[in-house]
């Protein structure tokens, strides 16, 4: 596939937003399609809480950004060590409000105007041999690898206790492949996936964004809205455990916008000289009202308005794949419907907790929240 090299420039300056999106409503599917779900371990924090500067290869036709500026949080350029990426006590899924508190310090941020020019290199197809059980590919975390085999019936892949599913190669009927995602506060090491397959996690080129909270105020939830926050995420958290056994995509995964990336994936929020979470997801500049398109065909599982995300639409593009676009003004499906790739689903927005227009975009694979350019260039490559 030929592809086009496309530039992004990032500026960063005065920045009131930090838009964090954690919870999430869903209701489930028909009846009707129980036969095609099964549970799988989830591993995630939904919302704008975590990404990388790498930005991928994009294999998406036809995909131009502009040369513009972006209008985030500065970023401090100094590298991050693997002690600073530790999550915190208060940062652990099951200790929910205090979570949600670091994502809450949203006030001012620094000025800092230094820019980032970064090319998107054309792609290249993912190699047809089969790997050296000798070597280890280097995967870094919050990046998913993509196994491929043309075995009939391969060899579980598994991470501990996980179990990652083989699926239909999208190409390539004789083969199957398996999305590896990797968990963003994964440890840095070797693992033996399988007898076929080995990674080792390295740490990505991850930056910080730094956050200086002028008024906490802000920062502190009732309870009223402590209570709406935590039933909103044991919401989300329920449908992406659910695993869908049917694709519903056939054809490449495609940006939701044209526009330039604002906030990377992966990114480390300092708040007040505290590392407290990291970006979960994709920022693109979008002014309010921009259509925003599905990423692929799929099946709405949330459409509603929530207290963090704003306006919210998740789509279910089957196989332990989700994708989720947050703030928008305004909703354009329902829940259930099913919808097509390039679809309008939404109109970009700064609805939620955010204080500035934007849209958040984000990628859930097998439970685990993962760079969506990363996973978007990769899963292309099949093609």
């Amino acid at each position: 596939m030929n592809l086009s090299k496309c530039v992004f420039t990032f500026s960063c300056g005065v920045m009131l937003c930090v838009s964090v999106s954690y919870a999430d409503s869903i209701l489930f599917l028909p009846d009707s399609n129980k036969s095609q779900k099964k549970t799988i371990q989830n591993d995630f924090s939904d919302g704008e809480v975590d990404s990388d500067l790498r930005l991928f290869d994009i294999q998406q036709k036809g995909f131009n950004s502009k040369d513009e500026k972006g209008f985030r949080a500065p970023i401090d350029r100094s590298p991050i060590t693997q002690d600073s990426v530790n999550p915190p006590k208060d940062m652990q899924q099951e200790d929910l409000p205090q979570e949600y508190k670091s994502m809450f310090e949203t006030s001012l941020l620094q000025t800092n105007t230094e820019s980032k020019e970064i090319k998107l290199a054309e792609n290249t197809p993912t190699k047809k041999t089969k790997q050296n059980k000798s070597s280890a590919i280097e995967i870094a975390n919050g990046a998913t690898f993509i196994a491929v085999s043309s075995e009939k019936n391969p060899q579980v892949i598994r991470i501990n206790n996980k179990v990652f599913p083989w699926v239909l190669h999208p190409k390539d009927s004789s083969k199957k492949i398996a999305f590896v995602a990797i968990n963003y506060r994964s440890a840095l090491e070797n693992l033996r996936l399988n007898n076929d397959f080995s990674i080792k996690i390295v740490q990505g080129a991850y930056k910080r964004e730094k956050i200086t909270i002028t008024d906490t105020t802000k920062t502190k939830p009732n309870k009223t809205a402590s209570d709406r926050i935590a039933k909103e995420f044991a919401e989300a958290n329920a449908i992406y455990r659910t695993y869908t056994k049917k694709r519903y995509w056939s054809k490449p995964f495609m940006l939701p916008l044209n526009s330039v990336i604002t906030s990377p994936f992966g990114s480390a929020r300092v708040f007040n000289n505290e590392i407290k979470s990291f970006h979960g997801g994709t920022d693109f500049r979008a002014a309010i009202g921009t259509p925003i398109q599905a990423s692929n065909d799929g099946v709405v599982v949330i459409a509603k308005d929530r207290f963090l995300a704003g306006k919210s639409v998740v789509i279910d593009h089957g196989e332990g794949v989700f994708s989720m676009y947050y703030h928008c003004s305004d909703i354009k499906v329902k829940l259930g419907e099913k919808v097509q790739k390039g679809q309008v689903v939404a109109l970009s927005g700064d609805t939620g907790r955010v204080s500035g227009a934007h849209l958040h975009f984000g990628m859930l694979v097998n439970g685990v929240q993962v760079d969506p350019i990363d996973f978007i260039n990769k899963v292309n490559a099949l093609f």
